[in-house]
C-alpha cells in the first residue's frame, strides 16, 4: 500500500509539472454521472492527489430512480432530442391500449361462461386462443411483409396498434354471438398475434433512431421497461373498471370506443416525432421532389442550360421529411408524372393484360417481358421499338431503367399503370448493388418520371445525361443534410438484373 501510494504521488507530481505547458484549462475534470449530476475533480495537495466534488441535481429521489429505470443511461445525451415525446405519446398510447384489452378480456371471459369475476383465468384462455392459428397466422403474415418493417417501420407499428383496436372490438362482440365463438376468437386472436409481430418487428428500427452513442441495446432495455409498466398499469386500471362497469358488451364497448381513439391518437402522434435518416421508396421520393425543384432540367422536354458549378442543392433533412411521410395510408396525390415499379417481375407473355388490371393502388408487380427487350439490345432502345418499350443499363451496368409510351397505354384503354394515368419507369439494380448505387438509379428514375411527358420525350439522352451529372452534387447535399447510407431500403419486389454476356451463353 505505502509503494502504491508513493507511486500515484509520482505521477501526481509528473502531471502537475506537465500541466502548465499544455495550459491550465485541464486542472479540473468534470464526469457525468448518470441520472445524479456531476463529479468534478481537481488536483490538490492533499494525500491522494485529487479532491473531488459532486454536484447532484435538485430532484427527488423517487423521480431519479425513475428516470434511472425508464430512460437510458446518459440521458438526455445518449438520445435524440425527440425521444421524450416519443416516450409520452408512446406511455398514455399503451396504457389506454391495455385498458381496452382488459375490458375485451372481460367480455371474451364472460362469453364462455366464466363470469364478471373470472380475470385471473385471462391468462389461461388467452394463451389457449392465440395457439395455433394465431401463430401460423403471425407467421405468414411477417413472411409476407419482410424487410419492408424496416423500410416502413412507422407505418407498421401503428397498423399494429390499429390491428389490436380492431382485434378487441371483435372480443367485445363475442358475448353478443356465443354460436360463432370460436370463428370471433381465432379471428381476433390471430389479429392480434399479427399485430405483436408488426409492433416487435418495428420497434427495433425506431429504436435505433434513437440511439445516438451506439446504445441501442439500452434504449431496447428501458423500451421494454416502459412497455412492462404500462402493461401493469393499465391492467391494474381496466380490472378495477371492469368491476364498475360490468360485462354488458354495449356498457363495454362504450368505455372501448373512447379508450381506442385515445390509444390510436397517442400512437399515432408517437410515430409521428420518429424520425429516419435511412432512405426507403417514400422518402426517397420527397426528397428528389424536393432537389429537382432547385434543378430546371426541362421545359416539356426542352433541357434548359443550367451551370452546376453555379448551383448549390439543398435536400431537405430527415426532420423535415418526417413532417411530411404518410403513415396511415399511401400519399393521396403522386410526386411525379409517372409511377415507380422498382425490380418487378417479368410476366410469361409478352401481351398479358389482365395482369395490368389492378388499382391504381396497388401498382403492378408483374410487367411484360418485352420491357426487357431494350435492355438486352446493343444499341439504341430504338430497336426495341416495335414493342413501344425504351430504356437501357446505366452507370456502368449498375441499374437498368425502362419505360413504354403512354400513347399505346392510353390507347390500350384497361391497362392502367399507376395513379398518373400514365405507365410507371421500371428500375431494376444489378445484382449485388451498393447501396448508393440504388440511391442514384432511385434519382435517375425520379428525373425521369418528373421530366417524361404523357406522349414521350425525345430528348431523354439529355435527361440520363443531366441525372448522372448532377448525382454527385445530390449526393453531397444528403450527406450534409444528415441522411444515413449505410442501409437503404429501396429493393421493391426484389427482381434484380444481371446482364450475360453473349459469350457466355452457350
Amino acid at each position: 500500500m505505502i509503494i502504491r501510494a508513493a507511486a500515484n504521488r509520482r505521477q501526481v507530481s509528473r502531471l502537475l509539472a506537465v500541466m502548465p505547458c499544455r495550459g491550465r484549462h485541464a486542472s479540473k475534470l468534470r464526469q457525468q454521472l448518470p441520472g445524479k449530476g456531476w463529479n468534478i475533480l481537481a488536483l490538490s495537495d492533499h494525500k491522494n492527489g485529487v479532491t473531488n466534488e459532486e454536484k447532484r441535481q435538485t430532484r427527488p429521489a423517487l423521480v431519479n430512480w425513475a428516470t434511472q429505470v425508464l430512460l437510458p443511461s446518459n440521458y438526455p445525451n445518449s438520445v435524440t432530442t425527440n425521444y421524450l415525446s416519443y416516450v409520452q405519446w408512446t406511455f398514455l398510447g399503451l396504457i389506454t391500449g391495455r385498458l381496452q384489452s382488459v375490458l375485451a378480456t372481460q367480455a371474451a371471459l364472460f362469453a364462455v361462461g366464466l363470469g364478471a369475476g373470472a380475470i385471473p383465468m385471462a391468462a389461461a384462455v388467452q394463451w389457449v386462443l392465440k395457439d395455433g392459428l394465431g401463430h401460423a397466422c403471425a407467421i405468414l403474415y411477417s413472411t409476407a411483409v419482410n424487410t419492408r418493417f424496416d423500410a416502413d417501420a412507422k407505418r407498421y407499428r401503428f397498423h399494429a396498434t390499429v390491428a389490436h383496436t380492431v382485434a378487441d372490438m371483435i372480443s367485445i362482440t363475442l358475448p353478443l354471438f356465443p354460436h360463432y365463438f370460436l370463428i370471433l376468437a381465432s379471428i381476433s386472436s390471430a389479429t392480434h398475434s399479427m399485430a405483436n409481430m408488426a409492433h416487435l418487428a418495428s420497434r427495433a428500427r425506431i429504436q435505433a433512431s434513437f440511439a445516438r452513442q451506439g446504445n441501442l441495446a439500452d434504449v431496447a432495455r428501458t423500451g421494454q421497461t416502459q412497455s412492462q409498466l404500462t402493461n401493469l398499469l393499465g391492467t391494474g386500471i381496466g380490472a378495477t373498471l371492469s368491476w364498475f362497469i360490468g360485462p354488458n358488451p354495449l356498457h363495454v364497448g362504450a368505455c372501448l370506443v373512447p379508450l381506442a381513439a385515445v390509444s390510436l391518437y397517442c400512437m399515432y402522434q408517437s410515430s409521428r416525432v420518429v424520425v429516419l435518416t435511412s432512405f426507403n421508396v417514400q422518402r426517397a421520393e420527397c426528397v428528389f421532389r424536393a432537389i429537382l425543384h432547385q434543378i430546371p432540367l426541362t421545359t416539356s422536354c426542352n433541357v434548359k442550360a443550367c451551370s452546376l458549378e453555379s448551383s448549390v442543392l439543398r435536400a431537405p433533412t430527415p426532420h423535415e421529411v418526417a413532417e411530411e411521410e404518410t403513415i396511415l395510408l399511401p400519399r393521396s396525390e403522386p410526386l411525379f408524372q409517372r409511377g415507380l415499379l422498382l425490380q418487378p417481375l417479368f410476366s410469361g407473355a409478352a401481351n398479358h393484360a389482365p395482369l395490368l388490371r389492378i388499382p391504381p393502388l396497388l401498382l403492378p408487380r408483374r410487367v411484360e417481358a418485352a420491357a426487357a427487350l431494350p435492355l438486352l439490345h446493343s444499341g439504341s432502345c430504338a430497336q426495341a421499338m416495335g414493342s413501344q418499350w425504351h430504356g437501357g443499363w446505366h452507370a456502368d451496368g449498375a441499374y437498368a431503367l425502362a419505360w413504354r409510351s403512354s400513347t399505346d397505354i392510353s390507347n390500350a384503354g384497361s391497362r392502367v399503370y399507376s395513379s398518373a394515368g400514365t405507365a410507371p419507369v421500371l428500375l431494376w439494380h444489378c445484382q449485388g448493388a451498393t447501396n448508393l448505387s440504388k440511391l442514384q438509379a432511385v434519382w435517375h428514375a425520379c428525373v425521369l418520371r418528373d421530366n417524361l411527358s404523357k406522349d414521350g420525350c425525345e430528348d431523354v439522352d439529355r435527361l440520363h445525361r443531366y441525372a448522372e451529372q448532377w448525382w454527385p452534387q445530390v449526393h453531397q447535399s444528403l450527406e450534409a443534410s444528415g441522411w444515413s447510407f449505410e442501409r437503404v431500403f429501396l429493393d421493391g419486389a426484389g427482381g434484380c438484373l444481371e446482364l450475360e454476356a453473349e459469350n457466355q451463353r452457350e
